[in-house]
């Protein structure tokens, strides 16, 4: 039996389990590249190292007559010695006055940061409006065939929502990147973005979770449920997916 057969024979709530175990791990794994970006990005000042101590030798003391130790003598570095160290504290001094200046933004080799995020940001945007676009059509169709009894409208339907899985991993993936790339390439122009739209952060993920949810139950759950709770899955979708558009 091929993976595809072995996929098809699952039952929904299998499905749903590991579609949703796929999510967290994707998750997970975006949250351990985002810790390390930022443990690479992450500035570090210069520790400072203690001054150098000069050595003190003892006097060897006098055994044989008992005498007492005499002074300790200090041990002059020699000028070589004195010059690197001058050196030394000279370099030391220079980075603890060092101020970190965040660089405005960071270029991308050979198509430049430009180009990179036109090329990202277009990708994602095509393929978010193909996701939001869609299930609209999908659901009037399914409704004319619910009303008119012809599975033609149905089965033209489900042939549409096929593509919406994929088209939502993909707008998933481009969006992450997208905001990777910003982070990396415009830190300061992401900062002001971040300042002006972290309102809209915690609604927008709401959404997008709600969106997921919808989206699959609706494709996966075509044939399973009654007409008219998959056409209310239908809408709700499209209510999320309209609310995604207006943030």
């Amino acid at each position: 039996m091929s993976m595809k057969n072995r996929f098809e024979a699952l039952s929904l709530t299998a499905k749903v389990f590991f579609g949703v175990l796929a999510f967290f791990v994707g998750l997970w794994v975006l949250l351990k590249l985002a810790v390390a970006f930022d443990q690479r990005l992450a500035y570090d000042p210069p520790i400072e190292d203690p001054a150098p101590v000069a050595h003190v030798d003892d006097h060897d003391e006098h055994a044989a007559d008992g005498a007492e130790a005499g002074p300790a003598e200090l041990h002059l570095p020699t000028p070589r010695e004195q010059a690197l160290q001058d050196e030394a504290a000279a370099l030391e001094k220079a980075n603890r006055e060092k101020v970190y200046e965040e660089a405005e933004y960071r270029e991308v080799p050979y198509i430049g940061s430009r180009t990179a995020i036109w090329i990202v940001a277009q990708l994602h945007l095509l393929f978010a409006a193909f996701v939001l676009a869609v299930p609209m059509f999908a659901v009037l169709i399914e409704y004319i065939g619910y009303r008119t009894g012809d599975k033609r409208y149905d089965n033209l339907a489900y042939e549409f929502t096929k593509l919406l899985s994929v088209s939502f991993s993909l707008t998933a993936t481009f969006g992450a990147g997208l905001t990777f790339m910003l982070i990396i390439l415009y830190p300061k122009f992401t900062n002001y973005l971040m300042s002006v739209f972290s309102p809209t952060f915690l609604p927008y993920v709401g959404l997008f979770f709600f969106e997921a949810f919808f989206l699959y139950t609706y494709y996966y759950g075509w044939g399973k449920f009654s007409p008219r709770v998959h056409l209310a899955l239908g809408v709700g979708l499209n209510i999320v997916g309209t609310g995604i558009m207006f943030i």
